[in-house]
């Protein structure tokens, strides 16, 4: 502005200098046109200065416009990366619909990034046109004869106005173009993540089939090992069934009298009279089957019974006979076993006085006295064994082997002397907090053992 000032200043008054040295008349003439000259001129300058703010305006525009392009040249990359990972997305049958839709998208706004670009080459041009229309302006500052040609300038400069326009339109088109394509990037994500997750599926039915190949094989083991359980409960029961008639011959000399005839055993059960059942003290008789006599109105389990009554023994005929026992569990691995389990130790090498059951693990004393009785529990490692020593339901006895933190297996032994009445029930049971298998080995056997003190 300043100096567009000055080069008025000097039109104005180089003439004026030339001039004061004419005649009067002549002088006047030369004012007068001077002055019309002047006034014209202030006119082309003062629309000249409103030009000139209107070019530093657009000016502004300009440099507005291209950090619009560098988002927009940002854009076009974010567009080809997202035009990538459609190509991906197009693998996944489920969202292909979808993906289409998304994708005739990205085709509008690749030909818009296209027009843009073409666009920004034509801003590009105009960049060029303002710089050097800015270097004509200096010189039609200072130069008078160059106002026509700025007075074209202008023309285009108003043609670049309503282009500057047009492009402020596409500008806000491409912003809804960003919304869109961060609108895109969030559901790309999605769909990676639901990427991952059918992924993840697919290895969980791999496993799946696994299982069930596993599943399958397990069931024909298991049909193996039943028949061989089976196999294995029948020799068993074959074997208590001996045992069975040898306890039947004993409760036979029991209720025998020394002028009676011999009870009639049949099929494991004791019939006799009344009046004999009475003379012994002997109310009713309950097979190993679980089902009462004549007399009894109900049936009970044979492990219900083994609770509620206590076993008949043989007494001995005095009290210096010897009353001695010794047993171990014959199966290297029992477990897991529940708490108050009573361990059945089913090999017995020796037992004087008939007072252990190996098929209950019970000893019921034959008669009173002072016993000692020993036992000896063995651990698997990883796990413990809290193991009791029961007087009927009193605990005489406990001892703990412990290897919860060792794979080696513990071994702990209990002895315990104490006063035993006769058909006092005595018998080693798991406590509260035993967890873990019980072992038997050849080498390192768990017993259970027992005597009566002369």
């Amino acid at each position: 502005m300043t100096l567009s000032v000055l080069c008025v200043v000097l039109c104005i008054v180089g003439p004026l200098l030339k001039v004061s040295a004419l005649p009067s008349t002549d002088l006047e003439r030369k004012v007068e046109n001077f002055e019309s000259t002047l006034e014209a001129m202030s006119t082309i300058v003062l629309r000249l200065m409103k030009e000139n703010e209107k070019l530093e305006t657009m000016t502004g525009n300009v440099a507005r416009l291209m950090k619009e392009n560098e988002k927009l040249e940002t854009m076009a990359d974010n567009v080809a990366k997202l035009m990538k990972e459609n190509e991906k997305l197009e693998t996944m049958a489920d969202n292909v619909a979808r993906l289409m839709k998304e994708n005739e998208k990205l085709e509008t706004m690749t030909d818009n990034v296209t027009r843009l670009m073409k666009e920004n080459e034509k801003l590009e041009t105009m960049t060029g046109n303002v710089a050097r229309l800015m270097k004509e302006n200096e010189k039609l500052e200072t130069m008078t004869d160059n106002v026509a040609r700025l007075m074209k300038e202008n023309e285009k400069l108003e043609t670049m106005t309503d282009n500057v326009a047009r492009l402020m339109k596409e500008n806000e088109k491409l912003e809804t173009m960003a919304d869109n394509v961060a609108r895109l990037m969030k559901e790309n994500e999605k769909l990676e993540t639901m990427a991952d997750n059918v992924a993840r599926l697919m290895k969980g039915n791999e496993k799946l089939e696994t299982m069930a190949d596993n599943v399958a094989r397990l069931m024909k083991e298991n049909e193996k090992l039943h028949v061989e359980t089976m196999t294995d409960n029948v020799a068993r029961l074959i074997e208590e069934n001996e045992h069975l008639k040898i306890r039947v011959n004993l409760l036979e000399q029991m209720v025998r009298g020394p002028n009676d005839e011999g009870p009639i055993v049949t099929g494991g059960m004791v019939n006799m009279d009344r009046t004999r059942k009475q003379e012994s003290g002997i109310i009713r008789t309950t097979d190993m089957s679980g089902v009462q006599d004549e007399e009894g109105g109900t049936k009970e389990s044979y492990h219900r019974i083994q609770q509620n009554r206590k076993r008949i023994v043989p007494s001995m005929s005095s009290p210096t006979d010897l009353v001695a026992f010794h047993a171990y569990l014959s199966k290297e691995n029992l477990g897991p076993l529940p708490a108050h389990h009573i361990l059945k130790f089913d090999s017995v090498s020796i037992n004087k006085g008939h007072g252990y059951n190996a098929y209950d693990g019970i000893f019921v004393a034959p008669t009173s006295g002072t016993y000692v009785f020993t036992w000896s529990i063995m651990s698997d490692g990883h796990g413990n064994v809290f193991s009791q020593l029961m007087k009927n339901s009193d605990i005489v006895g406990s001892r703990f082997a412990d290897s919860s933190t060792s794979s080696e297996w513990d071994f702990s032994t209990g002895i315990v002397v104490v006063d035993v009445n006769q058909g006092d029930h005595v018998y080693v049971r798991l406590g509260e907090a035993s967890v873990g298998n019980v072992l038997s080995f050849i080498y390192s056997r768990t017993t259970f053992s027992g005597w009566l003190l002369n």
